[in-house]
């Protein structure tokens, strides 16, 4: 093979696998509500291990039971939670396990990860990820960094407001090269970041290997997803209660 040839054949190569890669990746479009709801910790006030109702006189009463100086079990959240469309009309189903937790976004390597969010709280509230690529645009975490104009738009959406978050999900954001098929990251708001996650604004993303998610919007092959937060939440500590 001369030397033409051989540079023309690693050229249709090297196209071939770029075309497959653009034909692979995928804009993953979320609309993303942030609103308020009561949230009860114990609506039973039961102990759910002993099966025994909390009384006044119980243990747990300080942390259930409503009194001087206590709060109780029921606290106002401010929540992420995924429409059905830009109208932010419809919810989008989610499983009971889920909790305050918010949606979860899905991705695999090389997708682009869109969510337009409108702040339906009473106070500012931003997404921040982990794990992705973002532009200074679509950081969404406070701190002195000299930026202006529009790329401190994503740093705290107003009540009312909204702003369009784009997050790249590149190969540093996937599993590494004999791992897993999918790798949890979280995202959550980073005006100040525990205060926001304690209000209950966090959830998580699941980014995938190329072709894991093919045509549908979750996983075709890691069975059973749940994503648990085992984190004290210091009620104290949070925006609204």
């Amino acid at each position: 093979m001369n030397r033409h040839l051989q540079s023309l054949l690693l050229l249709s190569i090297a196209f071939s696998f770029s075309s497959f890669a653009l034909v692979s990746a995928k804009e993953r479009i979320y609309y993303v509500g942030i609103i308020e709801r009561d949230w009860d910790y114990s609506p039973n006030k039961m102990n759910e291990i002993t099966g025994k109702n909390i009384t006044a006189d119980s243990p747990e009463a300080q942390y259930v039971i409503q009194g001087p100086g206590r709060i109780g079990s029921l606290y106002k959240k401010a929540v992420y939670r995924e429409y059905t469309d830009d109208s932010y009309t419809t919810l989008s189903d989610r499983p009971e396990w889920m909790g305050f937790l918010g949606p979860i976004i899905y991705g695999e390597v090389g997708d682009t990860i869109k969510i337009h969010a409108k702040n339906m709280a009473s106070r500012d509230f931003s997404m921040h990820p982990h794990g992705v690529f973002y532009l200074k645009d679509s950081e969404g975490a406070v701190y002195e960094d000299n930026t202006r104009g529009k790329d401190k738009a994503d740093e705290r959406i107003a009540p009312g407001g909204s702003h369009t978050y784009i997050w790249e999900a590149n190969e540093r954001a996937g599993p590494a090269e004999g791992g897993p098929n999918c790798v949890p990251w979280i995202y959550h708001s980073h005006i100040d970041a525990p205060y926001g996650t304690n209000t209950g604004a966090i959830g998580f993303m699941l980014i995938c290997k190329t072709g894991q998610q093919q045509k549908s919007s979750t996983p075709s092959d890691p069975g059973p997803v749940f994503g648990l937060y085992p984190i004290p939440l210091p009620q104290f500590f949070t925006k609204c209660f």
